[in-house]
């Protein structure tokens, strides 16, 4: 949204035009008029308006002003993924990889195992490798602004069990 404010001052008459404004007459008179129009959700691109009057002595007057409206930025936003996201014993730790468009700093990886500590802070982009795990563990990258992110690493301790015949 923006809006687009004129004014005037000894004129005989007058107009404002522009894209998405009505050309409209300008008050006419000694004293300065002023004015304004305002447009909502304009489309993304330039755009000129433009004042014209008529000075009491015949003489033309003109000014305008060009407005760039520019496509709004997406929300910030982040991802985190995991590799391998398959854990089995005896490997227990994987590579964390996370990256965030529009968050500075402030992020955060914690994760839902008990038995590990959280990463804590870390940059808005970056990778780093997990505690050791034992379970099967959601870590859950948290960044200011942006929505929370998570990725599951899965878990699994394989044993042989020995039978003995009887």
């Amino acid at each position: 949204m923006f809006t687009i404010y004129w004014g005037t001052a000894n004129v005989v008459s007058g107009t404002v035009s522009g894209p998405g404004l009505p050309s409209r007459d300008v008050l006419a008179g000694a004293s300065p008029i002023y004015g304004s129009s305002t447009l909502s959700q304009p489309t993304p691109g330039t755009y000129v308006y433009t004042i014209n009057g008529l000075g009491p002595n015949g003489e033309t007057k003109t000014d305008s002003v060009t407005v760039m409206v520019n496509a709004p930025l997406s929300p910030p936003a982040c991802t985190i993924d995991a590799s391998p996201k398959l854990l089995v014993m005896p490997q227990n730790t994987s590579t964390l990889t996370w990256s965030c468009d529009r968050v500075v700093s402030g992020c955060t990886i914690s994760d839902n195992n008990a038995s590990t500590t959280d990463i804590g802070a870390v940059a808005s982009s970056g990778s780093g490798n997990t505690p050791a795990i034992d379970a099967t563990t959601t870590f859950t990258l948290q960044c200011p602004t942006a929505p929370d992110v998570s990725v599951i690493v899965k878990f699994f301790n394989l044993y042989l069990k020995e039978i003995i015949p009887q």
